[in-house]
């Protein structure tokens, strides 16, 4: 048996630079709320949520896109990111 079972794993993410994976992580956390935004303003999108019976569909989906990319930016540039957090969680209710 292995007495020290650290040594395989020790040294493994000091090849990136420190806080690259933190960037990384927000950077594609980030990107799903971007891209889902962008897509959502889309005059089709929109058709549809209509078609839907969603109420006030342009006016509400127009609320909730600005929401998940302020709180998508925030996360990702790290100012006010606990904020831009809030606004993802206040976009996924109504979404979800």
């Amino acid at each position: 048996m292995a007495t020290n079972s650290m040594a395989i794993s020790h040294g493994a993410g000091e090849k990136l630079a420190p806080g690259c994976g933190d960037r990384f992580g927000r950077f594609f956390y980030t990107l799903i709320f971007l891209m889902a935004g962008s897509n959502h303003f889309s005059a089709k999108t929109i058709a549809f949520r209509l078609l839907k019976g969603v109420p006030l569909a342009s006016i509400a989906f127009r609320f909730l896109v600005w929401l998940a990319i302020a709180g998508g930016l925030s996360i990702l540039l790290g100012y006010r990111a606990k904020l831009g957090a809030w606004l993802i969680v206040v976009f996924l209710i109504p979404v979800t």
